[in-house]
């Protein structure tokens, strides 16, 4: 199996980012969700992916964020990207991530899977690994 280098060699700055990010997605999307399906908005059983790409500086803090690819539902996305807005800062990246511009880039992908009920979960940039269940 063929593994993201970049992936695993900063895992734990990557682990870092997925925790905080956590607290604030879930509620995040929770509320668009509820928002969306007041509005009568319809959901196929389906796993709906927005990818953003994030900046940050040399000290963690995030200086942009923008949206790669929707998941088909405008509030789902920005559910994403508030959520990086509101867990940054993500101090102390390796040395190793930081391009020679001085930015850090990661590619990050927030996945709901909508089944009998929705369920979310994330994956960091690279080779996508096997999605797991939150609680």
């Amino acid at each position: 199996t063929v593994l993201s280098t970049r992936e695993f060699k900063f895992y734990s700055y990557y682990h870092r980012i997925k925790e905080t990010l956590r607290q604030y997605w879930k509620p995040n999307v929770e509320r668009r969700l509820a928002m969306l399906w007041h509005r009568g908005a319809r959901m196929k059983d389906a796993e709906l992916v927005t990818q953003v790409l994030v900046l940050l500086d040399e000290k963690g803090t995030l200086t942009r964020i923008t949206r790669v690819t929707s998941s088909g539902f405008s509030d789902l996305d920005e559910a994403a990207m508030e959520a990086f807005n509101q867990a940054a800062p993500f101090p102390n990246p390796p040395t190793g991530m930081i391009d020679k511009d001085g930015l850090v880039r990661i590619r990050w992908d927030f996945i709901l899977k909508t089944e009998a009920s929705p369920q979310i979960s994330f994956r960091s940039g690279g080779a996508p690994p096997p999605s797991r269940r939150m609680p």
